[in-house]
């Protein structure tokens, strides 16, 4: 990973990339070389993994302590507390999706239809699981695909969801956040209506989607959604529903149990 790290950096420096934060690269990297083994290292050994200056590594390992993702004693240094929560939720999240995964299959292979759960990152939603249909869409989503969190059903159910204050995030990392803005609105009147956001051909044409959200007991926060989706030219919105709502909502609140 510090090969990789240290390579980002020198692209972006190369590229002139204004939008890189070549300082928290730096750090990122100083905390990636400990191995896999947790060995201490010294001050010198720092340098040498990251190649960066003697002065460049020592305001990094200060800060670094100072927010407690590097801790000191004697002349060694170790990864600190917080790199271990971070750690532990990452871990959460992996056995998370690992509980999931039978529950979803389940589904999807009963309804023969496909089944993602996903999350945010950056403004878009990221899928950490998808189970999919037998039948053969243009758009064939899996685990790390990216999509929009305004056209999806997956994404309406995530942000309509969200804090205020989570909202204004996304909102920000989004193009075009006023007509964003009008469509959430919509997306939130019509989960009140209805207990489901619906992305029919917006997203793919040939693809319509329901979803609902995921309550993650660890968070305190709905972190995911989940959705079902199928081939319009086979299956219309209504049918979709009908057959497929009541076990989608079922499935996200065992989800949120485990």
């Amino acid at each position: 990973m510090l090969d990789s790290l240290l390579n980002a950096i020198q692209y972006a420096e190369e590229h002139d990339d204004k939008q890189f934060v070549t300082a928290l690269a730096r750090g990122i990297s100083l905390m990636s070389a400990f191995d896999n083994e947790m060995r201490p290292l010294t001050h010198q050994l720092l340098c040498e993994k990251s190649g960066l200056p003697k002065a460049t590594v020592s305001r990094l390992l200060y800060t670094l302590m100072k927010l407690d993702f590097i801790r000191q004693q004697g002349h060694e240094y170790y990864l600190g507390a917080n790199c271990f929560r971070l750690s532990h939720i990452a871990e959460e999240q992996r056995q998370f999706v690992q509980r999931c995964t039978p529950l979803m299959i389940e589904l999807a292979q009963k309804h023969q239809i496909s089944v993602s759960l996903a999350t945010e990152r950056n403004g878009k939603m990221y899928y950490l699981q998808s189970i999919r249909s037998p039948a053969k869409l243009t758009v064939q989503l899996s685990i790390g695909s990216e999509v929009p969190i305004v056209s999806t059903a997956i994404g309406r159910a995530h942000f309509i969801h969200q804090t205020t204050t989570e909202q204004q995030r996304i909102l920000r990392q989004l193009p075009q956040s006023e007509g964003a803005i009008a469509t959430f609105e919509e997306a939130k009147v019509f989960f009140e209506h209805n207990g489901y956001t619906v992305s029919d051909g917006e997203f793919s044409n040939d693809i319509t989607a329901i979803a609902v959200p995921v309550w993650d007991s660890f968070e305190k926060s709905y972190a995911y959604s989940l959705n079902a989706s199928v081939p319009r030219a086979l299956i219309g919105e209504a049918e979709l529903v009908e057959k497929n709502l009541k076990p989608l909502q079922q499935l996200a609140q065992r989800l949120s149990k485990i």
